[in-house]
């Protein structure tokens, strides 16, 4: 029995060991949970979007080891590992556009004291990146769901695609970050702090994508499978870290400032008059058009009731004078 069990979850492991781990497993939702909690409360209170990118994740990997304990202790229920397994590929898009989202926030302060704007390119590029984020976590679920068929020969190949995706996506992160503080940041990059704390998050990111990367394209017998510790190490501490390391910069209003949050705040409404800028420009035009046309009118209006006014004014003084020759000439007559 113990040989039957150890061959079923060796059917449906990818990045990890085949039995795991029950207390690590159950101190890893501990830190997840906590981690989840910690965002939420900013999240509530601060409504940025960052928080909730950072608290769905958390969520996700909380229910991930707690499917990981159930499974550790009935690893018959293939399910259990399957669903595990779904949980860390389909969920791994969610920090990717966490991190995503924090540089997009950089960029909107950093031009909120600037006068400098990202190209039409560079914005389509970040737009890019972020929509194949998704498409990389819904190749993974793939993989792990077509696991149940043994005759599917593009599970491997799912899998791969996956991982190699999303270490291609850090990369090009780490890449952008370098091309926005070399251009639009101030001064060097080791004296840009918020850079920093960007390139450190891709970096923390990278580890797990190489090792991830690494495993998908091993063969299924590989050594490594047989090691536990180095799905934690490789794989959780480094998340764990990234969640802390965002939490506490981050949590500590020193990323996000009252300052930057003003700033924030009045960059994003910009952004968004500037990608509906035609609209926008149209309705100034329509508006500009409408308003000058109604002051012509006025002032014609205004023109012609002067006019009357002055003709009416000319033809009553000429009444006056009239009167007053005719009354002099009637008096001069009596007179006479």
């Amino acid at each position: 029995m113990p040989s039957q069990q150890l061959q079923l979850s060796t059917s449906v492991i990818l990045y990890y060991s085949t039995i795991p781990s029950l207390i690590i497993s159950i101190c890893f939702v501990i830190l997840f949970a906590a981690t989840s909690l910690l965002h939420l409360k900013k999240l509530i209170k601060f409504k940025r979007k960052i928080y909730a990118y950072l608290f769905t994740f958390s969520l996700l990997r909380t229910c991930l080891f707690a499917f990981r304990a159930a499974w550790s202790q009935k690893l018959d229920l293939v399910i259990l590992g399957i669903t595990s397994n779904i949980l860390l590929s389909g969920g791994f898009f969610v920090i990717i556009e966490a991190i995503y989202s924090l540089l997009s926030d950089w960029l909107l302060i950093l031009f909120g004291t600037t006068d400098a704007s990202l190209s039409t390119c560079e914005d389509l590029l970040l737009k890019v990146l972020k929509i194949l984020s998704p498409a990389f976590s819904i190749l993974g679920i793939m993989g792990e769901i077509l696991e149940f068929d043994a005759h599917v020969a593009l599970v491997p190949f799912f899998r791969q695609i996956s991982s190699l995706g999303f270490l291609c996506l850090v990369i090009i992160y780490i890449i952008l970050v370098t091309y926005f503080a070399l251009n639009y940041g101030d001064g060097a990059i080791r004296k840009q702090l918020k850079a920093l704390v960007l390139f450190i998050s891709a970096a923390l990111l990278l580890i797990e994508l190489v090792y991830r990367t690494f495993v998908s394209f091993a063969n299924e017998y590989h050594p490594v499978n047989n090691y536990e510790w180095t799905f934690y190490v490789f794989e959780c501490i480094p998340e764990i870290i990234l969640l802390i390391t965002l939490g506490g910069i981050i949590l500590g209003e020193w990323f996000y400032c009252v300052e930057d949050d003003n700033e924030l705040m009045i960059a994003q409404k910009l952004a968004k008059l500037q990608e509906k800028g035609k609209l926008i420009n149209a309705c100034i035009l329509i508006k500009n058009k409408a308003k000058r046309e109604r002051e012509e009118s006025t002032k014609e209006s205004t023109e012609k009731k002067g006019d009357g006014k002055t003709n009416s004014t000319v033809i009553n003084m000429n009444n006056s004078k009239t009167n007053d020759v005719s009354t002099r000439t009637s008096a001069n007559d009596e007179s006479v």
